[in-house]
């Protein structure tokens, strides 16, 4: 199985990338990220690309599976109109390639009180982009949350072991 990850490099997702490597489950495994990063493993190709140029990167999105852990924070992003176009855009964007590419399984990392009628900046974008995948005709996706459990994921949040994986929201759903 090929998997595929977005935000490789951040807490959330370094640590669903080396899991992914050291489990048999999964053959390939291709990260796409913003900078060059030294990793090496025979499992791994490292897609460095410029998410605001999808034509030059949507055609390599392809794979059995999208982890999307790709995120910011406002004052990182300078703003809240830079945190969603790192939060939202470019993950919406990514998702949509994954589908058009025939990636049928997407495993989102979302925040525990996401809704897109949130008052709340943050957990409203988190909610709008839940409902992504729904565009394109989503169904349940136990297989990809056994693969977290099998995994068994404990999730290492800014140096500190904070959230196992029952407290994370994974939104695992199948693409049209």
């Amino acid at each position: 199985m090929k998997a595929l990850v977005i935000g490789a490099t951040g807490a959330t997702g370094k640590n669903l990338l080396g899991m992914a490597l050291k489990d048999d489950y999964f053959t390939k495994v291709d990260i796409f990220v913003r900078r060059n990063v030294s990793l090496s493993n025979e499992k791994l190709t490292v897609r460095v690309i410029d998410f605001d140029k999808p034509d030059e990167w949507e055609k390599n999105v392809t794979g059995d599976v999208l982890f999307s852990c790709l995120g910011t924070t406002r004052r990182d992003a300078g703003g809240k109109k830079a945190q969603w176009k790192v939060d939202y855009d470019y993950q919406y964007r990514f998702a949509k390639a994954a589908s058009e590419n025939g990636v049928r399984n997407y495993v989102l990392v979302s925040s525990d009180l996401a809704s897109s009628k949130s008052i709340f900046f943050y957990t409203k974008m988190k909610g709008k982009l839940e409902g992504v995948p729904s565009e394109y005709g989503t169904i349940g996706c136990r297989e990809y949350l056994d693969i977290i459990e099998r995994m068994n994921c404990k999730i290492t949040l800014m140096g500190k072991d904070r959230y196992p994986a029952d407290h994370m929201v994974f939104i695992c759903q199948k693409l049209k």
